[in-house]
């Protein structure tokens, strides 16, 4: 973890009025999804999940989310492989506990040895209705699923009632509290459809702490855009486990985004989940190869415009005061800052400062000429000029 001094917060954030309001966990670690949520999205091949799971594993996430051994034979096998290739860490399979085979499903998921298993089970009031299952027999399906799993052998049984924000806390209570004596070691609380509020997040929370102890996890949808809210809000709350994607890669409009919370988790509660965050951006790239699918232009952290700066006030904050512009510094993910030639607004001190970039002094003379130029071929374009544009224009004017 990088000291703090190379966080930019503003104050309000560390007031003790504001964190007297959480109940922050002890604790906290990190799940990574992306092998399972993201392959629901594209199909990944067998040498691109392993080259992956590699690269978290260097990252220093501590459990590894592969896939769903019971509907997929090619997951069984790539955890299989991978437990042959000593990762440091977990590796978990997730079990659709609700197919008529649950039993088939779950053993799918030991035969590949994983560390872990997380059951799924659809429990709100409408998912049943789809299934046309009674709420008795969901619950009977899911206690027994888990004890089934304890008694062969595996220590780290996680369920999730999902969407359980969507589910009735009566309900929730009761299952919660029979899935613990059941065997449950984690609840994972899903916000399936993206859609909570983190004021509601909280609330939920903190309602379901006041009746287990059992330690909870949360995973979140952006549908409305707000999984990484809502999932600050429910550790806020107290969860102690969070799941996250690289590049909020997921079902729909993806997921809680790796980057993005692990930087949050650190900046702004002081929790060190054991990540080289510096290897955040290369690891980001990697996705997007894999995936093809480009970031969004307005990417925090590990995207190419994060810390980019092309307003000359901005520029100038930047060479000045790096602290002024940016809220951490860039290299804490591995990314760096940029000074851009581009947008209406570019002035003199963007010009002379693009140019330091290169090893050229300009005078003022010719900064005045050399920004009218690039003023005029600015207007009306889409994009940054490219730095072979802004060298020919430098050896162009006299």
């Amino acid at each position: 973890m990088m000291e703090r001094k190379y966080y930019y917060l503003d104050n309000l954030v560390r007031l003790k009025e504001v964190f007297s309001q959480f109940n922050l966990p002890s604790w906290i670690f990190i799940t990574d999804c992306t092998l399972r949520e993201g392959d629901q999205i594209v199909s990944f091949s067998v040498e691109e999940k392993i080259r992956i799971a590699h690269k978290l594993d260097e990252l220093g996430v501590p459990v590894i989310q592969v896939g769903i051994p019971g509907v997929s034979s090619t997951d069984k096998e790539i955890i299989k492989k991978l437990k042959k290739e000593n990762l440091k860490a977990k590796l978990e399979a997730v079990s659709f506990t609700y197919r008529p085979n649950w039993k088939e499903d779950v053993d799918a998921c030991l035969e590949s040895g994983a560390d872990s298993i997380d059951l799924f089970y659809p429990v709100s009031e409408d998912k049943l209705k789809v299934m046309n299952v009674s709420e008795e027999e969901m619950i009977d399906v899911c206690t027994r699923a888990i004890a089934y799993v304890k008694s062969q052998g595996v220590s780290d049984i996680v369920f999730c009632p999902f969407p359980a924000v969507r589910t009735e806390m009566s309900i929730l209570k009761k299952l919660i509290g029979l899935a613990e004596e059941a065997g449950a070691t984690r609840i994972l609380i899903a916000d399936t459809y993206g859609t909570t509020l983190p004021a509601a997040m909280r609330y939920f929370i903190r309602k379901i702490k006041e009746f287990t102890k059992i330690p909870l996890g949360i995973h979140c949808h952006n549908d409305l855009g707000l999984a990484l809210a809502n999932t600050l809000a429910a550790v806020e709350a107290g969860v102690e486990a969070v799941d996250a994607t690289i590049n909020g890669l997921g079902d729909r409009t993806g997921n809680c985004c790796l980057d993005e919370v692990i930087i949050a988790l650190q900046a702004f509660y002081d929790f060190d989940p054991g990540i080289k965050t510096e290897k955040l951006y290369t690891l980001s790239k990697l996705l997007e190869e894999i995936t093809e699918i480009k970031l969004p232009f307005g990417k925090p952290l590990v995207g190419d415009n994060a810390f980019v700066h092309r307003h000359d006030d901005d520029v100038k904050g930047s060479v000045m005061v790096p602290s002024s512009t940016v809220p951490i510094e860039p290299g804490i993910v591995g990314n760096k800052r940029r000074i851009l030639v581009g947008g209406e607004y570019t002035g003199p001190y963007t010009i002379k400062a693009k140019a330091k970039q290169f090893g050229v002094e300009l005078s003022e003379e010719k900064i005045e000429k050399i920004l009218k130029k690039v003023r005029g071929m600015l207007l009306g374009k889409k994009e940054s000029l490219s730095d072979e544009e802004y060298l020919c224009i430098i050896k162009e004017v006299k």
